[in-house]
Formats: C-alpha cells, structure tokens, sequence
C-alpha cells in the first residue's frame, strides 16, 4: 500500500511530451483502468474518446484556448490577477495537441437518467491519473473554460457529440520530454477534518 500511495505522491504534471509513441497495450490498461472506476448508483453514463488524430487534437486546442482567454476576461480583475499569477497557468494549451494521445472523458451532465455523471467522470479520472504514473507516462489534467455557447458548440461539433452529452476533462498522455520538475513533497494533511469541519484530524 506504501507503494501505491507514493507513486500517488510522486505525480507530476507534465506539459512537455516526447513525440515517442504510446503502445497499444499500455493506452489499454489506462483505458481499462478508467473503465473499471464506480459508476454513481451503479449507472454507467461516462465515455471515453481516445484522440490520436494530429487534426483533430489541434483543433480540440485551439477551441479550448480561445474558451480559456474568453474566461480569464470574464472574471472580476481581483480573481483574474490571482489566475494569471498562479504558477504554472497559461492560456497556451500546446499540450493538448503535443501529446500523442489525448483522452477526453463526457457524460450527460442534465440528464435526470444520469444523476451522478460528472461525479462518474472523475472516478475514472482519478484511476486514469495513477495508471498513467504508474506505467511511466506523464499527464496533465484540464477541464474546458467554455463558457461562451458558440465555443462550447464548435468543441462538440469536432469530437461528434450528441445532444446533451458533454466534456467533463481531457487528460493528455504521452511520454514526459524530460523529467518533470520536482516539488516538494506535502507531508501535510490540508483541509482534512476530524468529525466536524474546522477540526484538525490527528494521525
């Protein structure tokens, strides 16, 4: 169990890939590892589409970048200084298009037959993101800032969505260009509480 949980500690996120391919068999078993999550009341409602196609992964790209700038100028200016100054955020999401594979994860989020699809979608993303590190792969998780309709229209147009189905995270997979930077370790618990909110846990 020390294993699994350090391998969890150790996940970086990676923006830079290789342009190494990623073998059938692995893109399987992290494929199999996001199908076998909980589904919420035993219902499946997530799908999982699997991106190789370079046209298809630039134009995935270039929809959601211009959804991100449309968001980040949404915001009231003390939120979006706050944004644009957090480590590591940028517009750019050359990502999504750089790394062989790119996993989209949707559901029906307002169907009343799906009641807990979003929550569905990120069980799977959650075993995706440890097979992902455990096989020597790196990954980053993003959720699409499309706030403007036409945006959003023009994302399910290119993956071929139906109506009501909709993008709840993308995880780009490939090998890491180099080794990602290392930070810290947290040995802290935040935001972890004994019995009522606000109540420190002790170990």
């Amino acid at each position: 169990m020390d294993t699994l949980l350090n391998l969890m500690k150790s996940h970086r996120g990676v923006r830079n890939f290789s342009s190494k391919p990623v073998p059938r068999n692995i893109l399987q078993k992290i494929i199999e590892a996001g199908s076998v999550a909980p589904a919420g009341a035993g219902i499946e409602s997530r799908h999982i589409i699997v991106i190789e196609d370079a046209a298809i992964r630039h134009a995935v790209r270039t929809t959601c970048e211009a959804g991100e700038i449309t968001w980040v100028e949404s915001l009231p200016p003390s939120a979006r200084k706050r944004i644009l100054e957090t480590p590591g955020f940028d517009t750019s999401l050359d990502y999504l298009e750089k790394a062989p594979i790119l996993i989209v994860i949707t559901t029906r989020p307002r169907d009343p037959e799906f009641p807990y699809a979003v929550e569905s979608a990120f069980l799977s993303l959650g075993y995706m993101l440890v097979m992902v590190e455990g096989l020597g792969l790196g990954t980053i998780t993003y959720t699409p800032s499309l706030i403007e309709d036409l945006a959003d229209a023009e994302l399910r147009r290119i993956l071929g969505l139906p109506d009501g189905e909709a993008v709840q995270v993308m995880l780009p997979v490939g090998y890491p260009e180099q080794d990602p930077l290392m930070k810290p370790v947290r040995k802290e618990l935040l935001n972890v509480y004994q019995d009522r909110f606000g109540q420190p846990i002790q170990f």
